[in-house]
């Protein structure tokens, strides 16, 4: 009876394996441009300016910036894939001044590494991939805020670091071609920032950035993500499709 339940169980494992789709393991790398809400940080912005003795504008604030996104995944089969990712991205603003007796600014410089999970699912046409993907995370932010004083010759800086984490949610599309053992995608997604952290100075978490008495500055990294995608196919098991005679 043990014989014939392992010879059973063995038909069985093969059944399902030969049913299997090819499973891979890729390596990948995305880069693409960036936009970001940041309307605390505005506001922050502002509130500067209004303190100041003398006339300074916002030179730049919050463009959108490069991203970089490195990628580990398993594609479990032909429909569904999985993985890990970390992405990394930065963003920032300038309030200027200047005239003949010296010169003022204020840097707001804004930097994320967010690590996350994506899944993937899609359909195949030929050889190109049509995928709906969706991908959850944490961000990491380190604020720093620099001021900077010129009068004549001399020259005084202060710098202000806060840390901060919030939770992202990005659903996007993307479309993959196959070339070789290489996979290129464009990709176009939309991130979501669903709960924001307030910023805290670094080494002391109870002094927290405030914009007013009843706000605090918290970084939103909402906004539109395009990009461009390869993934290297590190290991295929290929297994044919068909069913045991």
């Amino acid at each position: 009876m043990k014989n014939l339940f392992k010879i059973a169980l063995i038909l069985l494992l093969g059944s399902v394996s030969m049913k299997s789709f090819s499973q891979e393991w890729n390596i990948g790398i995305e880069s693409g441009l960036g936009t970001f809400r940041m309307e605390d940080l505005k506001e922050l912005n502002d509130v500067i300016i209004g303190s100041l003795p003398f006339n300074a504008a916002v030179t730049e604030e919050f463009p959108m910036y490069w991203y970089y996104k490195p990628s580990l995944t398993y594609k479990f089969s032909k429909t569904f894939t999985a993985g890990v990712v970390w992405s990394y991205t930065s963003t920032g603003s300038r309030i200027s001044s200047k005239d003949y007796s010296g010169e003022y600014t204020f840097d707001n410089i804004c930097r994320a590494s967010s690590p996350g999970i994506l899944f993937e699912a899609g359909i195949q046409s030929g050889k190109f991939e049509f995928k709906a993907f969706s991908e959850a995370g944490m961000e990491f932010t380190k604020l720093k805020l620099k001021q900077s004083v010129t009068l004549n010759t001399e020259t005084q800086e202060d710098l202000y670091t806060f840390t901060s984490v919030n939770y992202y949610f990005e659903p996007g599309l993307r479309i993959s071609y196959p070339v070789s053992a290489f996979r290129f995608s464009f990709n176009a997604g939309y991130l979501f920032d669903i709960k924001k952290g307030d910023f805290s100075y670094e080494g002391d978490d109870n002094q927290i950035l405030v914009i007013s008495d009843s706000s605090e500055a918290r970084a939103d990294w909402t906004g539109i993500r395009i990009g461009l995608s390869a993934t290297f196919v590190l290991f295929q098991k290929r297994l044919k499709s068909g069913s045991p005679h």
